[in-house]
């Protein structure tokens, strides 16, 4: 099947579903946006790490990853790190995922990821692991690029290359993760109001509650970053009056 060259900003939010629906071309379909001179962006690399993680395809998943920050100075989120973790254990490579968690993220910062490891082995906690030798058994080489014994140090903080993952409930991101990897937009209901909006929920619509309904409200790009707090305002919401209701209608 020909992949057609155009890529706009339209194809660039359907890159997901796309690959979802032909996985096995995951490849073929990155390497054409490459040559059709389209810039992929966090969303891009969602869909193609999905579709390695369809099939299965370790290596190249962890060359994809490794390839958003070394050539596009693109830094993976969350997500991306969440698919890589399920790939490796579905393939029953506990041991290097938990490698890879203690790698890429201080452990402070790596709950989901603990979480979403614990469904594939009983065994599996957030101790810390021998890093370098599961990672030399698998021929996979991450780098580490914080060290634990530095996690303590304000300047080490400041200056490392380690992104803060922004805060997702687990339920709500693992929501959203199931539906991109069907291709299905459905209303997602939540109670988590201090959830960072992130990229892969942009055309979604999630029902925040704001203290007395769940308000839905559709995810667009500008509001990547934000808290879905911020679009579910209630009177304790800090810098939002909100709704009152008067004394007299309180005593009724």
């Amino acid at each position: 099947m020909m992949i057609p060259l155009k890529f706009g900003k339209r194809e660039e939010s359907s890159m997901l579903s796309m690959i979802g629906g032909r996985a096995e071309e995951v490849f073929s379909v990155f390497d054409e946006m490459k040559k059709s001179g389209f810039e992929p962006d966090e969303l891009t690399f969602t869909g193609v790490l999905l579709g390695c993680q369809s099939i299965g395809a370790l290596a190249e998943g962890i060359t994809y990853l490794e390839s958003m920050e070394k050539d596009y100075g693109i830094t993976p989120l969350l997500e991306h790190y969440v698919i890589i973790v399920e790939l490796l254990g579905t393939l029953g490579k506990i041991d290097e995922a938990e490698a890879f968690i203690n790698v890429v993220v201080p452990s402070e910062e790596s709950n989901i990821l603990w979480e979403t490891l614990r469904k594939y082995s009983t065994t599996g906690s957030n101790q810390s692991t021998d890093t370098s030798s599961a990672a030399s058994d698998s021929g996979l080489n991450w780098r580490k690029k914080k060290s634990k014994n530095n996690l303590g140090s304000k300047q080490n903080s400041e200056t490392s290359s380690v992104p803060k993952i922004p805060f997702v409930a687990y339920k709500l991101f693992k929501r959203i993760h199931n539906l991109n990897m069907k291709g299905k937009k459905e209303t997602v209901v939540t109670w988590s109001r201090a959830s960072t909006i992130i990229p892969t929920m942009v055309g979604h619509t999630i029902a925040v509650h704001n203290g007395r309904e769940h308000l839905p409200i559709h995810i667009m790009e500008r509001m990547v970053g934000h808290k879905l707090g911020e679009f579910a305002p209630t009177r304790t919401y800090r810098g939002h009056s909100g709704k009152t209701r008067d004394a007299k209608s309180r005593k009724g």
